[in-house]
């Protein structure tokens, strides 16, 4: 169903800018500043990983809350609304840790379908 696929590129392109950005963020004083982003066919999951500073675990879902920021100037209203949108569509964002994901020793995100 193709309104099935816009809507979901409609949501899936905003929580992509507020992740990378994000993710620019956090790598900016970095020496070799990396961002990978990946999709595994078989789960249908989107990883997006940076080298920038690692998320606490004790943290992992408090950045989703809103107005949640280590930001200096952060709002802490994107990731929340990443999240609330995208479980709209039926899919989900996490953060992670797991090293399966997180390859690059920073910040990491799962986007997956909802089970």
């Amino acid at each position: 169903d193709n309104s099935e696929t816009y809507s979901f590129e409609s949501v899936l392109f905003p929580v992509f800018v507020n992740v990378i950005n994000n993710a620019v963020y956090w790598v900016r004083s970095s020496n070799n500043p990396e961002i990978l982003l990946d999709y595994e066919t078989k789960t249908r999951t989107i990883i997006i990983c940076n080298n920038g500073t690692e998320i606490k675990d004790s943290r992992l879902e408090e950045i989703f809350d809103l107005f949640y920021t280590r930001r200096d100037k952060g709002r802490g209203i994107g990731l929340y609304l990443s999240k609330d949108s995208l479980n709209t569509v039926g899919y989900d964002i996490k953060a992670t840790n797991d090293k399966r994901y997180n390859i690059l020793n920073g910040a990491s995100f799962i986007i997956s379908p909802i089970n």
